[in-house]
């Protein structure tokens, strides 16, 4: 039903379906932009996310770039038992509530030496934490 559904929605020709290897292959075209991405199943879904990546686009490869890595995000949410919606509300909600009400549209890094070294001890830390486990 999702696939028939995802079909409609795409167009008959841009959804590629390959059980045997696991693969999904879509082209997403909408007013003059496009993009072909391909998704592999692993056999441990849905407990293990799929891999993306991106055939080709015609938008500028800074922006590629960064929806991959918005939508692998996005796919390893899921996987940890977010619905789609909640994956998505959790990315918008980035930013503080007060920030979004200003119209503040990015998030300020701190490059400071002050910033570099708390990144230094998140880092760290996070090593440690792979150890343990």
């Amino acid at each position: 039903e999702e696939i028939k559904g995802a079909q409609k929605l795409l167009g008959e020709n841009s959804l590629k379906l390959s059980e045997k290897h696991g693969r999904i292959t879509a082209l997403l075209e909408r007013g003059g932009f496009r993009v072909e991405v391909r998704l592999g199943i692993p056999n441990e879904y849905p407990f293990a996310a799929p891999t993306l990546e991106i055939l080709s686009s015609n938008f500028a490869p800074q922006l590629t770039d960064w929806f991959a890595v918005q939508a692998r995000e996005l796919m390893r949410r899921m996987c940890e038992g977010r619905t789609a919606a909640a994956a998505l509300r959790d990315e918008a909600n980035k930013l503080c509530p007060a920030d979004i009400a200003k119209g503040k549209k990015e998030i300020k890094v701190d490059l400071s030496t002050h910033g570099l070294s708390s990144l230094k001890s998140d880092a760290a830390f996070l090593a440690q934490y792979r150890d343990v486990r």
